[in-house]
């Protein structure tokens, strides 16, 4: 992911304090959207080295709505992050929500199998387009209907969100000027369990990430006195959650993670649903 336009915390911005509290007598209800996913065969993805985690993101969420519908998919991550950079006039590697999101509304969405993601970034351009015809094709006779993006947004909002289904955000990433090679989503000890550091306040904004979001888990031992947002990252299972499950920590099997609430409240980016 990219800085979205007009939000509170552009790159290089100094992090602020986190949410202590939200005034609630006890934290929210439990949400699990990853249990049947995952009992179904569901295999965390790798972006590799590129800024594609928008479309990771954003497949993942498709992916997990068709399983609902009792139609299990394999989605192309390749096709939606060339797509959304047909609209997005930034050439730089990464994306928004927005423009994903309006690229499965014009463009459509295709299969795995008929263009498969490259890990690597290609000199030749950004996106690695054009995707070969049939797979434009069957994303044409597949278009999208509804979903929304709302930039910025809160912790609140994504819980009603989660409610209904799957979703996708974006934050920011912070780093210690000193040491901006190790940010908060790379903490080790931490990221092994999946665990999204609080940035400290010293720290500044390096960069974003976008995640599927896919449960919540109740903690009043969180920041916020609320729990953890559960998340299913795109950087393979070798090291990001590769501890997990393990002890109290909350995520399901490595590869994914969690995300407090304090957090989220605090610096949420971007919130997109597709249902």
């Amino acid at each position: 992911a990219r800085q979205p336009p007009n939000v509170p915390y552009p790159i290089g911005a100094q992090a602020g304090s986190s949410v202590t509290a939200v005034g609630a007598s006890s934290p929210p209800a439990p949400i699990d959207h990853h249990s049947a996913l995952r009992s179904s065969g569901w295999p965390v993805r790798d972006q590799g080295q590129r800024g594609t985690c928008v479309a990771h993101a954003m497949a993942a969420c498709k992916e997990a709505l068709a399983v609902r519908a009792g139609a299990p998919s394999d989605q192309s991550e390749q096709f939606l992050f060339w797509g959304a950079k047909q609209l997005d006039p930034s050439a730089a590697d990464g994306t928004l929500h927005g423009y994903a999101l309006a690229a499965l509304h014009s463009h459509g969405l295709c299969g795995e199998s008929l263009w498969p993601y490259v890990s690597m970034p290609s000199p030749a351009s950004v996106h690695q387009g054009p995707p070969p015809s049939p797979a434009i094709a069957a994303a044409r006779s597949a278009l999208h209907v509804g979903g929304g993006v709302t930039s910025p947004s809160n912790a609140q909002a994504l819980y009603q969100a989660l409610l209904r289904g799957p979703v996708a955000i974006g934050v920011p990433v912070f780093a210690d000027p000193a040491n901006p090679a190790k940010d908060n989503w790379n903490i080790g000890g931490m990221m092994e369990y999946g665990r999204v550091m609080e940035p400290p306040r010293r720290s500044v904004v390096v960069g974003g990430h976008a995640v599927c979001v896919l449960g919540f888990a109740p903690d009043a031992r969180e920041p916020a006195g609320q729990g953890w947002f559960i998340i299913r990252n795109s950087w393979g299972t070798s090291s990001w959650g590769s501890w997990l499950p393990h002890g109290t920590y909350w995520g399901p099997e490595s590869g994914y993670g969690q995300i407090s609430w304090s957090y989220v409240d605090s610096y949420l980016w971007e919130l997109c649903w597709l249902y």
